[in-house]
């Protein structure tokens, strides 16, 4: 009798010690699986937070486009009138120079060379301020049609001066294969301003350098290949990977704001490209961007959605 009721005690402990062991399990898994939830979405709420923010960052330099294409527009219009005036000045000296017979040939000379100097300084000028205006009209965000080579060439010629007062020459290997793309020439004068500043600022403390600018057409991949190179004083390995982050910078305090290659960075993505960057120290950076032939189409799809709106 004893031994059945030790057998039966054992039976009763043995599935006491059972249920003890599988409650332990059922409660280590539910803290498991809590934690990895939890930190699931603590996860999903920084990236969500973090996308937020460059969102919001990206809205602020549109803001910042905008209004400093406003500016150029109103700039370039208010040169162009005196600019006119200027010209129709000068044709009227040509003129009444023409028709002159009795002035001396040596004076008659300096004068003809001082206006055609002044039509060349003209010229320069309205280049300058049709740039400004083109610059302008690109601070909307559209998809269209780009000569990327015309546009490159365009972007160098608004940044030479810049360029060349510190002793920068610029050097473009452009495919004449290359075909228009479908992109947003807005945020791509954006990317190419940005990495033609960046690779100017490179130079700091160097009395000259190159900045080379290339592009290639990829037929195979629907895309283009834009290589910007300069001679700057480059990029320490260590911190490479960091250069696209938001707020990184290694420019002086005052100098830079660290959002200009993260806002890059998510240009290219958003328009269905890539960016990417190699660098030696004391010897240049190079970056490499795709733009592909025709953007996703969702870009297409939004693009469209607001120039109906």
């Amino acid at each position: 009798m004893k031994q059945e009721y030790s057998e039966a005690y054992d039976e009763v402990n043995y599935a006491n010690y059972a249920t003890l062991i599988f409650l332990h399990l059922a409660a280590l898994t539910i803290l498991l699986v809590s934690i990895l939830s939890t930190r699931h979405l603590v996860r999903v709420i920084k990236d969500r937070d973090a996308e937020a923010d460059q969102l919001g960052r990206q809205l602020m330099e549109a803001g910042k486009m905008a209004s400093l294409g406003e500016l150029s527009a109103g700039v370039a219009h208010e040169i162009n009138n005196p600019l006119a005036i200027i010209l129709t000045e000068r044709q009227i000296l040509l003129d009444t120079l023409e028709q002159t017979k009795d002035l001396d040939e040596g004076f008659k000379k300096e004068l003809m060379e001082s206006l055609n100097q002044m039509d060349v300084q003209i010229n320069r000028c309205k280049r300058i301020t049709h740039n400004l205006l083109r610059f302008s009209r690109r601070t909307r965000s559209v998809i269209e049609k780009v000569d990327l080579n015309s546009f490159l060439e365009e972007v160098v010629e608004l940044m030479e001066r810049e360029a060349r007062s510190s002793g920068i020459k610029f050097q473009t290997d452009l495919d004449q294969n290359l075909k228009p793309v479908l992109s947003d020439p807005s945020q791509l004068q954006q990317v190419f301003l940005n990495l033609i500043t960046n690779a100017i600022d490179a130079h700091d403390g160097k009395p000259y350098g190159n900045i080379r600018i290339a592009t290639r057409a990829d037929d195979e991949h629907k895309k283009v290949h834009i290589v910007f190179a300069d001679t700057g004083s480059g990029i320490p390995k260590e911190i490479l990977s960091k250069i696209f982050d938001p707020f990184f910078t290694t420019k002086a305090v005052g100098k830079g704001t660290g959002l200009g290659l993260s806002i890059c960075y998510s240009i290219m993505q958003r328009l269905g490209g890539s960016i990417s960057v190699k660098s030696q120290v004391g010897q240049g950076t190079e970056f490499s961007l795709t733009v592909p032939y025709q953007p996703p189409a969702e870009v297409q799809e939004a693009a469209a959605a607001q120039g109906r709106g």
